[in-house]
């Protein structure tokens, strides 16, 4: 269990009065000079959201110096220039201030002298003591300092079984794979020393800190930024040090178990098909806190308002009733979320129900507040771990259930009903009782969804159902229902990518590590494509249908034929993380870009590297051709969009307007206009002749991650860490629909050929289709 905090004083309020100042030193190493040091994949980006949350944070605190190190930041985490800005801050910061150290990367032993040393970009394997940032020297330099408040946060214990040059037999091993057992115990004498003193290890001692793709982010520091956002502000707004760690705590054990739980479910299902090896549990990872007598150190005064605006409060939900007229009907009082079984399918699961491990249900959330239009359509569904049916719809539970009893008997529930009990934040719907649900409600329903009676339907109402179409304009919107392919495969990961082939039958995706081709006709994986050894960021098709690219974390773009899944080459040359693959028009040319910065054009036929463009000052995100072929534009995290010349390796024009890093764009049907949408929030719309914006949609609550053009250029649809996938209509400007079904990031949207069918995948690991 989470240990109990302990408070004596609430001395450093006066950080809100600017009666004292924060001092905050983060450091992320991702990428190491020394190769004996495994490169890591989220630790910059944890310092960078992790400086970004904390300025948030703080925002009401009128002194502060928060100083940030990592591999893409102007100044990088090299030892001369973290022992600087140490030491700037032990002789600088007053006794009434609070100082803050985090780093993220490895953290070895050095094994002549069992010293804990935290490895910088710049550290030496074989010189540990003399380049490494040893923690000791962190200590010392934090007892030199005035400052009575001081805390330490470790995310450093990734190194796995890394052996260090210089060690003579496994006898003198660095215990690389738990530098823990020496951080405590330098931590634990210099708690010792001072009651004002906290620190905060990723993992306690035999343990490893994990690092998951879904998250983009180690666990611990995640659930630090979460916390930091909010999550672990009390009812007046304030985060305090020991709130913060225990919200650490329970978020990260709770997350790894549900992890577990998600294995063990699909190692069930392989022990039923006789499959092995199975797949390994992951060891657990408890955060651990070293303090003697902590303060009440507040770290954040977030607006009480603002408390849950970045994940939405739990609130109830009213029935939606659905009976078989004209109407749509909300209910205007709100009721607690019961689980239905209708009376047909209850035979059929209630055998298999009992297996089922106690479920964790979805609290339901506020949604957005409806557009201007006059009419909003609610569909719903209740929500339940183990399977879903819509709430007070009786009247016609038993019309189509024949086709689903018999897909019943034929499907392996079990390990998927364990897994709608395992997945954090929301259940899983079951796809044959939500097929039911839309085949019984939805056909009655959608021809006069616009009379619904708007009226319990008001602005900032906490209706929200985690299911639901949002259409602001019915005429407008039109109507998309939502029909599952994917619950959860066997491999298990995000959907970072998705693409459809020309003729609409084919959907390609990128999940985890591996290419999955799904036949639409049919709704069936057909096959797998296995290669990659980290996250799937991107894939496209060409076409003709005949190839499809994938790029990774891997740092490697592969190229297989689409009818076999034969791999036909691997390209080499990126330096990092692979973001986007894009095929040309005309088939014969590839655009990839990297983390690196740099975008590369290849030969599609042969894997010829013909040119690598660079202009960009972080990592490039997108990259894609117009429709003519003859213009390339890149989007990046430096913010900024460009326009290339890429036959002659010449920058036409940089589009500058985005306050965050721009994450996905893309050209319309004419290459007239070109769509962007960013981290700021905002999907905006340019002008390709002028340069200039054209529009700013805005609705989304969090990041925009993902955007796509209808065929015919007359929709837009984006996706967004805030759970949504939205629709907008480019010729009049306005917002469409928004949809609902989604438990986390919306990392990939797709329209299909026809324009009637909309492809989404998430973090949450499903993909979703969108009919028309």
């Amino acid at each position: 269990m989470c240990p109990l905090s302990l408070k004596t004083s609430d001395s450093t309020q006066i950080l809100a009065t600017g009666k004292a100042k924060l001092w905050a030193l983060l450091v992320g190493v991702n990428q190491y000079q020394d190769e004996s040091f495994p490169n890591l994949d989220y630790s910059a980006m944890d310092c960078r959201e992790l400086g970004i949350a904390l300025n948030e944070a703080t925002a009401e605190f009128p002194c502060k110096q928060i100083l940030i190190h990592h591999d893409f930041a102007a100044e990088l985490p090299t030892l001369a220039a973290i022992d600087r800005q140490l030491q700037w801050i032990a002789t600088t910061a007053k006794p009434q201030d609070t100082v803050l150290i985090y780093f993220s990367g490895h953290g070895v032993i050095e094994y002549r002298t069992y010293q804990a040393v935290l490895c910088l970009q710049d550290t030496r394997s074989d010189a540990l003591l003399e380049t490494g940032l040893r923690m000791q020297t962190v200590l010392q330099r934090l007892e030199t300092c005035e400052a009575r408040q001081q805390l330490v946060w470790l995310d450093a214990c990734h190194s796995g079984s890394l052996m260090m040059r210089g060690a003579r037999d496994v006898g003198e091993r660095m215990m690389s794979d738990n530098p823990t057992v020496q951080l405590v115990q330098v931590l634990r004498n210099r708690a010792a020393q001072s009651r004002g003193f906290y620190a905060l290890l990723s993992c306690d001692e035999g343990q490893r800190s994990w690092e998951f793709p879904e998250l983009g982010h180690g666990v611990f520091t995640y659930y630090l930024i979460q916390g930091l956002r909010g999550e672990a502000a009390d009812n007046d707004g304030v985060i305090e040090a020991d709130a913060l760690y225990r919200y650490v705590y329970r978020q990260t054990v709770q997350y790894i178990q549900q992890k577990n739980q998600q294995l063990r479910a699909l190692n069930e299902e392989k022990r039923l098909r006789r499959e092995s090896p199975l797949y390994p549990e992951y060891p657990p990872q408890t955060p651990k806190r070293i303090v003697e007598g902590v303060g009440e150190l507040v770290l954040g005064m977030i607006s009480p308002d603002a408390i849950g605006s970045q994940s939405p409060p739990s609130a109830s939900v009213p029935t939606l009733s659905l009976p078989s007229h004209s109407t749509v009907e909300a209910s205007p009082e709100p009721e607690p979320i019961e689980s239905v079984l209708s009376d047909d399918l209850s035979d059929d699961m209630s055998a298999v129900a009992k297996t089922a491990m106690p479920p964790t249900v979805a609290s339901s959330t506020t949604a957005p507040a409806p557009g201007t239009g006059d009419t909003t359509i609610l569909y719903h569904h209740s929500t339940a771990a183990v399977t879903t049916a819509p709430i007070s719809a009786t009247s016609n539970r038993a019309s189509n259930t024949t086709v689903d009893r018999t897909l019943i008997s034929n499907r392996p529930w079990r390990p998927y009903i364990w897994i709608a009990g395992a997945l954090m934040g929301a259940a899983v719907l079951l796809p044959i009782a939500w097929s039911w649900w839309r085949s019984n409600s939805m056909e009655n329903a959608e021809s006069h969804a616009c009379n619904i009676k708007a009226d319990y339907v008001q602005t900032g109402s906490n209706q929200r159902f985690d299911a639901q179409i949002l259409l602001d304009n019915c005429e407008a919107g039109g109507s998309w229902q939502q029909v599952r392919v994917q619950t959860l495969t066997e491999h298990v990961g995000p959907v970072w990518a998705a693409a459809f082939t020309s003729d609409g039958n084919t959907l390609a995706s990128g999940s985890g590590e591996v290419v999955e081709i799904w036949d639409l006709r049919t709704q069936t994986l057909v096959r797998t494509l296995v290669g990659h050894a980290k996250q799937i960021h991107a894939v496209d098709i060409s076409p003709n249908g005949q190839t499809i690219v994938s790029s990774s974390g891997d740092q490697t773009v592969k190229i297989w034929n689409l009818a076999t899944g034969k791999l036909l080459r691997t390209l080499e040359g990126h330096t990092s993380t692979v973001w986007s693959v894009n095929i040309s028009p005309d088939g014969q040319t590839l655009a990839t870009s990297s983390s690196d910065r740099t975008i590369k054009i290849w030969n599609l036929a042969t894997g010829e590297l013909l040119r690598t463009l660079e202009g960009h000052q972080d990592w490039v995100f997108a990259a894609v051709f117009s429709p003519d072929g003859q213009t390339l534009a890149s989007a990046s995290q430096d913010r900024t969009i460009k326009l290339w010349d890429w036959q002659n390796s010449r920058e036409l024009q940089t589009l500058t307007g985005h306050n965050n890093a721009v994450r996905s764009i893309g050209f319309d049907p004419r290459g007239e206009r070109l769509a962007s949408a960013s981290w700021d929030r905002s999907v905006r719309l340019w002008d390709l002749e002028t340069g200039e914006v054209v529009h700013t949609f805005t609705g989304h609550t969090d990041h925009v991650v993902s955007l796509a053009f209808s065929p015919d250029g007359k929709t837009l649809t984006s996706g967004s860490r805030d759970r949504t996938v939205r629709l907008w209509n480019v010729e009049t400007r306005t917002s469409m629909a928004t949809l609902y079904g989604h438990t986390d990031w919306v990392l990939a949207v797709d329209f299909s050929p026809d324009g009637n069918t909309l492809v989404s995948g998430s973090r949450d690991q499903v993909i979703t289709l969108w009919r028309r």
